[in-house]
């Protein structure tokens, strides 16, 4: 059986090869399809997203937990999860074939009729897809199910490769991604074949029970990450190149997303098994170490990001992005704010604040709904950003103040001030250091190198915190 540790391991590898390369398909959609067109991607995909995120939000966690606490339950569990998440999937296939003449006109889209009903084809295979990735989990299998996601990725970006030599459009973009999710699926379905006790009304339920408050904060998350987004778009707020610069700056910014990807899983797995074991002393110090954790990681890079936003956009974007540098920074900001919002909530859930979590959470909605309704028509893109940072900070406060009220403190102010001192430092240096071009890259390297540098000075990284998962270790 693989290690926690080792499990965690392949989860930062599987995602970061997801982020990294959805990160490069993105700079090549950007470049080859032109920022309007671009646009139009980011608007398409983020409602695919949204649609998948409330098809497999919680069933696969909840496979995953059943399969972890009592193995011996394992064919039961997979094959009802399996049934569910299919016949959860065909409702939503033809609810976005349905909707896709709305969807189109509400966004103003010449094509998005055929967008979107080819991107509907991707939600059964995603289905397929992510119920094996959290039967693996279960199964401790965490090197198979990182591989099965590291080939989804990898087939995304070879497809985009291809279409890139033989011709972008929007359409054959959306066919790619399609077939890059029904890839993985095939092979875990031919490699991890389910064989053995069939599904359960009683199972499903059970499945039910735990996957239903993860869903809920899980969709009520998405839907906040891309509100401003779909509000932009439908306001008509500037030209179609600006949204295209919103998706640009959006998705860079998300590659920080990797933070609570791989945090707040296994935060929420090591919080609810001290919990059920009695052990508040442990709970504060995986809180504890989970925000440190996030604010050693992004503090700096917002920064960095904040100070040469434009010249990043140029770097990687081309001259057509000139002027979505404003919104970068903004919000680099607001993922930030994200991270710590989810590390949080994810431990009140963990204690079993369910419900009063996704109160919270939906209590943003209206705050960034009427924010967007303000200021996109006042400053258009900027405005959606700031409208996504008010309210994503709103929440990351609610959050801490909750967590502080069961855990205690989350945070050591000598780690807080080392780490602020640092970033400061490093921002002053990158003022008086302006570069351009490829030397963005070398200037960014040297100056985390001169971060972490001072961050062993202070003596607030030490070696410890160089062996592999040291933070989710229990006390021995």
């Amino acid at each position: 059986m693989t290690s926690p540790g080792r499990g965690t391991a392949h989860l930062i590898v599987a995602q970061g090869v997801l982020l990294v390369s959805g990160f490069v398909v993105s700079i090549i959609l950007a470049r080859g399809l032109g920022a309007a067109v671009f646009g139009v991607y980011g608007v398409v995909m983020s409602v695919l997203g949204w649609l998948e995120r409330v098809l497999h939000a919680g069933i696969p966690g909840a496979t995953a937990a059943l399969l972890a606490r009592d193995p011996a339950s394992g064919q039961g569990v997979e094959k009802s999860a399996r049934l569910m998440m299919l016949l959860w999937s065909l409702p939503l296939f033809a609810l976005l074939l349905l909707l896709a003449p709305a969807l189109g006109a509400y966004f103003g889209m010449a094509s998005g009729t055929t967008i979107f009903r080819i991107a509907a084809f991707n939600i059964p295979a995603m289905a397929l897809f992510m119920v094996y990735v959290g039967i693996l989990n279960g199964r401790h299998r965490f090197a198979a199910a990182a591989g099965v996601q590291i080939v989804q990725s990898i087939a995304k970006l070879a497809g985009i490769l291809l279409l890139f030599a033989v011709g972008l459009s929007i359409t054959r973009v959306f066919v790619a991604h399609v077939a890059a999710s029904l890839l993985p699926a095939a092979i875990a379905l031919l490699a991890y074949p389910l064989i053995g006790a069939p599904a359960s009304r009683k199972m499903m339920a059970t499945i039910l029970r735990i996957a239903l408050p993860l869903t809920v904060f899980s969709v009520t998350l998405v839907v906040l990450m891309n509100l401003s987004l779909w509000q932009l778009q439908a306001q008509g707020a500037g030209n179609a190149a600006t949204v295209g610069h919103y998706v640009a700056s959006t998705n860079l910014t998300k590659m920080l997303m990797l933070v609570p990807t791989t945090t707040s899983g296994v935060l929420f797995v090591a919080v609810a098994r001290a919990v059920a074991n009695s052990r508040p002393d442990l709970v504060a110090k995986y809180v504890q170490e989970a925000g440190r954790f996030a604010l050693i990681t992004l503090l700096p890079v917002c920064v960095l990001l904040w100070i040469d936003a434009e010249q990043v956009m140029l770097l990687l974007y081309g001259a057509d992005y000139a002027g979505g540098g404003r919104m970068l920074g903004i919000l680099c900001i607001a993922i930030a704010m994200v991270a710590l919002l989810d590390i949080h909530f994810h431990a009140l859930m963990a204690r079993g604040l369910q419900v009063q979590v996704a109160v919270a959470l939906a209590a943003l909605l209206p705050v960034q709904f009427i924010l967007n309704r303000l200021w996109i028509p006042q400053a258009g893109a900027e405005g959606a950003a700031l409208a996504s940072l008010a309210s994503f900070s709103l929440g990351a406060v609610a959050a801490a103040v909750f967590a502080y009220r069961y855990f205690g403190q989350l945070m050591k102010w000598a780690t807080l001030l080392r780490v602020v001192a640092a970033s400061l430092i490093v921002g002053a240096i990158s003022l008086l250091t302006p570069a351009s071009g490829l030397l963005i890259v070398v200037k960014f390297g040297a100056l985390m190198l001169v971060y972490l540098a001072l961050l062993f000075v202070s003596r607030e990284l030490t070696v410890h915190d160089l062996k592999p998962f040291a933070l989710w270790k229990a006390d021995r």
